[in-house]
């Protein structure tokens, strides 16, 4: 890709490892989540934890860090709900998703409460006309 940049082939290693080094990477939400994530896992596993890494774990990192930004809400795991309300995870990042866990389903219910509350009367009419639901 980068001879197609016209970067002679001696000067794509060094081009690659300053693009490792840009200070804007950091800023890019993928990064940053899994980042803090991945983090997260390596203290508890430096602080004992034995049973955090599993094969799931690397799938809920990624699909954390790919939606987190964008979605309005994710169910996660007990395991990621915890770690994401670690510090400094909890107070670091920034990201539009509410999570929640089955470690505290009333506040699923409470947000799910919350969105029948504002839901505006002209939506709930196609909804009732659409789907039959009253």
């Amino acid at each position: 890709m980068l001879a197609v940049r016209d970067v002679e082939e001696d000067e794509q290693p060094i081009q690659i490892m300053k693009f490792w080094h840009w200070q804007r990477l950091r800023e890019i939400p993928h990064q940053r989540i899994s980042g803090y994530l991945f983090a997260a896992v390596a203290r508890r596993v430096a602080m004992g934890e034995k049973k955090i890494i599993d094969r799931g774990l690397v799938n809920d990192v990624n699909t954390i860090a790919t939606y987190a930004p964008y979605v309005e809400a994710m169910f996660v795991d007990r395991r990621c709900a915890a770690i994401l309300a670690e510090e400094p995870l909890a107070s670091d990042l920034d990201y539009k998703a509410a999570i929640f866990s089955l470690s505290d389903t009333d506040a699923f219910i409470e947000y799910l409460k919350g969105i029948e509350a504002n839901t505006p009367d002209e939506v709930r009419e196609f909804a009732e006309r659409i789907y039959g639901v009253t």
